[in-house]
């Protein structure tokens, strides 16, 4: 048997197949002009959505185009990777300002609740929301600042976590004398904390009964005089400009305002740009403007952004 024959062959079996994944990738175009039904690899059939986009099985050396000029609403997921020489590449065409990837859809159909709350309905759950630009807050209690933790508030029961002086206090449980709503009332709520200088943190407000906030999940630290929290995500709290609030049972969003709404409203319902599955790697970003999302792309070693 000629082993060298045989390994030569080896050789060339492999730079077969590295060829023809190379001659087999494919580019593939989106225009808001284009349609999903289309065959999506050249500027004439683009594809519309990112949806569409989404479920295609992308191979080393395929290229994603964006026509320049256009905003594309949704989270573009890359499930596999490129090669170093081969990379997967996400770009532009055309003629214009660069695309735009965005996490946020446009809401309007607003219809009235109060004479000062305004709703539509939101299939999409909304993280974030924007007027004309401007981020709007969430419904809170208290409207500004903050509730402090005082010397009249105390921790309830005990806990296996200690702080530093060994208290041994249960931080999940707040006996609150400065709050007076009836039982029930925050339970569903959120909470946002800062207990200590060098810890933030959010959780559910699991119940409220007899003055005591149970907090879904605690702090790693009890909290020290004069810092404190805030409570937000209530309708109820829904009482000011710039407030907005959104019932996720019920796919609804609310918001505050003297008329009803007709400017630029955003509700963000995607947390990044283009996210990557684990271990992806040999990603190349260019010429792609992001807007409206928590980060831009969910990033991973190996992934590069020009």
């Amino acid at each position: 048997m000629n082993t060298s024959l045989m390994i030569n062959r080896g050789f060339i079996f492999l730079a077969l197949i590295l060829l023809t994944n190379q001659l087999y990738a494919t580019d593939y175009y989106l225009s808001n002009i284009g349609d999903d039904n289309n065959k999506g690899t050249s500027p004439e059939t683009a594809w519309k959505t990112i949806g569409k986009l989404n479920a295609v099985i992308l191979k080393p050396g395929d290229k994603i185009y964006l026509n320049k000029g256009d905003a594309f609403v949704g989270e573009l997921l890359i499930k596999v990777s490129g090669t170093t020489k081969n990379p997967i590449v996400i770009s532009s065409y055309g003629i214009g300002e660069k695309p735009v990837l965005t996490g946020a859809v446009f809401t309007s159909h607003f219809e009235s609740y109060t004479a000062t709350i305004f709703q539509a309905k939101e299939e999409n759950f909304i993280k974030t929301l924007f007027v004309n630009n401007e981020m709007q807050i969430i419904a809170r209690y208290p409207n500004a600042g903050f509730l402090a933790f005082s010397s009249q508030d105390e921790f309830v029961g005990k806990s296996p976590k200690t702080r530093d002086n060994g208290e041994g206090k249960n931080v999940s449980q707040i006996r609150m004398k400065s709050l007076h709503q009836p039982d029930g009332y925050w339970n569903g709520a959120s909470i946002r904390y800062r207990p200590i200088d060098w810890e933030w943190g959010f959780s559910e407000l699991v119940n409220w009964k007899n003055g005591i906030l149970t907090v879904k999940d605690s702090c790693r630290y009890g909290f020290s005089k004069g810092y404190g929290f805030i409570m937000e995500n209530k309708m109820e709290e829904l009482d000011t400009a710039g407030e907005w609030f959104y019932d996720k049972k019920a796919k609804m969003l609310y918001i505050w305002s003297e008329t009803k709404p007709t400017t630029k409203v955003e509700a963000v319902v995607y947390d990044y740009g283009i996210k990557l599955a684990d271990y992806v790697s040999n990603i190349e970003i260019n010429n792609i403007t992001f807007e409206n999302t928590k980060r831009q792309v969910y990033l991973l070693p190996g992934i590069m952004i020009i």
